[in-house]
């Protein structure tokens, strides 16, 4: 409950018009830590992914298992790029979740979407469906809140 009051508050301060009906699964590499001088590879960084849709609302679980999938698949990619960015012979291995770090059930996703005004008219549908890589700000990459994280893209 007290995530769900939160969620509203940081939803309330962020204006409906900032908002699109969708954001694809987006990655974003947060706090790297690569420390071994003789060999760059060895490593590895957060990657926060947010995907969410306004949608139907009697696919809000289904949506969310389907963002997760994404999340997942833009994960790994990201981090293959991420790791061959420090060099040629840098192999990836991210560790994939198994849920969201952070989604809506189907009657807080309606309620946020449609009564906190979320999803404009103008969207598919009223249901706020949200899925993050990890539970951290919410529609943003705040790296203060990272720290206690364990990192999922790891190079070698």
């Amino acid at each position: 409950m007290r995530t769900l009051a939160l969620l509203l508050l940081v939803l309330q301060s962020a204006p409906a018009s900032d908002l699109r009906c969708e954001r694809e699964a987006e990655i974003t590499p947060v706090l790297s830590d690569f420390h071994d001088k003789s060999n760059p590879c060895n490593g590895s960084v957060k990657l926060q992914g947010i995907r969410y849709l306004c949608g139907d609302e009697n696919e809000v679980d289904l949506q969310s298992r389907k963002f997760l999938d994404e999340l997942n698949d833009a994960g790994e990619k990201e981090c293959a790029r991420f790791c061959k960015n420090k060099g040629r012979s840098c192999t990836s291995y991210f560790e994939a979740p198994s849920r969201c770090g952070f989604t809506l059930p189907q009657s807080e996703a309606i309620s946020i979407g449609k009564n906190d005004g979320q999803c404009s008219k103008s969207c598919p549908g009223q249901a706020f469906i949200y899925c993050s890589l990890y539970h951290s700000s919410y529609l943003q990459v705040d790296e203060k809140l990272f720290g206690g994280f364990s990192p999922n893209c790891f190079c070698k």
